[in-house]
């Protein structure tokens, strides 16, 4: 097995451990033997258990920045279309993470630890600077003014948001329906609404 392949494997696995058995008990032993590669091989690959951790985190918000690397948005939007926009957006990013248990799964796992905050108030990740952001804010007409500690919760709104409801759609709290998806939205769109009203 080529080396990229190997460390391909042993970051799904070890979003299925985490998934499957949360975060606190988590080891790389377990990676190593769910996957049958050599222990030695991954902390080689990795380093640490928190720099394997790390990189699971960051392949997860790549993977979601990804989704909207293709938003082409015109110049001016009227209203109507600015929320039929985002909520097509929206749509796509929770249909991913619904799609994408394990995925979501250890994303919420890890964000919801002190490594997962450590790397959110601290660092950029990458999806805040994604096109699916930058596109959302434009289109919700952000202010450029505005203190870049508000845009930070407005980016943790949306990826926290949206994980919360993709982890209870995927552990059946909520029927995955069209319904319950729309309700969503509701809740969502018009927290979005409030979120940028100027004071």
């Amino acid at each position: 097995m080529k080396r990229n392949e190997r460390m391909d494997l042993i970051i799904r696995t070890t979003m299925e451990v985490v998934a499957e058995s949360g975060l606190d008990t988590f080891s790389v032993k377990q990676v190593s033997e769910k996957a049958r590669v050599n222990e030695s091989l991954i902390y080689r690959d990795f380093g640490t258990r928190t720099h394997l951790l790390e990189v699971c985190y960051l392949t997860i918000n790549h993977n979601l920045a990804n989704i909207y690397s293709q938003v082409i948005l015109p110049d001016e939007l009227d209203e109507k279309m600015i929320m039929n926009t985002i909520h097509d957006m929206w749509l796509k990013y929770l249909d991913y993470m619904v799609e994408h248990k394990n995925e979501t799964k250890f994303y919420s796992a890890y964000c919801n630890s002190s490594l997962g905050w450590k790397i959110k108030l601290n660092e950029d990740p990458e999806i805040s600077t994604s096109n699916a952001v930058k596109a959302t804010q434009r289109i919700l007409l952000w202010n450029s003014d505005r203190n870049l500690k508000w845009k930070n919760i407005f980016n943790l709104y949306i990826t926290d948001g949206t994980t919360i409801f993709a982890k209870r759609l995927i552990d059946g709290v909520i029927p995955d329906s069209p319904e319950s998806r729309e309700m969503i939205w509701l809740l969502f769109s018009q927290g979005i609404v409030n979120l940028i009203k100027d004071e």
